[in-house]
């Protein structure tokens, strides 16, 4: 692929900031108004395998690399989830947009070589796609985990996964080892399925994972993006608004029931 380097600044005043808030993940339905036009176009564009074996199927150029006014206002839109940009400037230094399109590997959806590895992409700040496949099997879609030991930070090269995505000759066997040895670290704590035309968002610190590519119809298609060094006026919305004027509410309110109850 070209340069991945894509920057880009919203100001409508000055003193962009920059913090080390999270991203809360994000599930919207129906993104675009009529995905079709999207789905046709990722469709038509040129595609290519990765030659080192990082990542499954294959992925367009980078976006900003084809039009890049159509990359920047899709990461506008998706990124109006999180901000008022009629009063906010919004500026990343690096952005990465991509089709990608990635057919089963096995006939038998149970095969642990149609579920994708959990992984995160700490390099950047913000990840996530849209599914663009028509009926496809709504268990292939995306889950975020949690470590079950919050302290291990254990990064192992995983041989057998680069193999499968380079279409090399693998031991089913040693493929699954390895596969539950990352798996079994894990719990999963959400789980989006794959809907046609659906936005899923979330911090690229969150581990995650495709659920499956297997298809009965059509292969795997989504809108990918991730982000880099987003800046911006305030911290995104807070899916929770002044939780700490609730809470102290809800608590007092507690305390209160309680003593009706003792005095009842």
């Amino acid at each position: 692929m070209n340069q991945s380097n894509s920057g880009f600044t919203h100001s409508v005043k000055k003193n962009i900031v920059k913090d080390n808030k999270s991203f809360y993940s994000v599930c919207v339905d129906n993104f675009f108004e009529n995905p079709d036009v999207i789905r046709e176009f990722g469709l038509s564009l040129e595609k290519q395998s990765d030659n080192r074996g990082d990542w499954p199927g294959l992925r367009t150029d980078f976006l900003h690399n084809i039009d890049v006014t159509f990359s920047n206002t899709f990461l506008m839109k998706v990124l109006s989830c999180y901000f008022n940009f009629n009063y906010e400037n919004i500026s990343w230094s690096n952005s990465q947009v991509f089709f990608q399109r990635i057919p089963k590997f096995s006939n038998d959806k149970d095969d642990v070589k149609n579920i994708g590895w959990i992984h995160q992409d700490l390099e950047f700040d913000f990840a996530g796609l849209v599914y663009l496949t028509p009926n496809i099997d709504i268990n292939s879609g995306t889950s975020l985990f949690n470590l079950k030991n919050e302290n291990e930070n254990w990064i192992k090269y995983q041989k057998h996964k680069t193999l499968l995505n380079l279409n090399k000759k693998i031991e089913n066997c040693e493929y699954e080892k390895e596969f539950n040895e990352n798996s079994n670290r894990y719990y999963e704590k959400t789980k989006f399925n794959n809907v046609y035309n659906r936005l899923i968002c979330y911090d690229a610190k969150e581990h995650h994972r495709a659920n499956n590519f297997f298809s009965s119809c059509d292969d795997r298609l989504t809108l990918v993006f991730f982000v880099k060094d987003i800046n911006y006026d305030l911290s995104p919305y807070n899916r929770v608004v002044d939780i700490k004027n609730f809470d102290e509410h809800l608590n007092n309110r507690v305390k209160l029931l309680k003593n009706e109850i003792i005095k009842g």
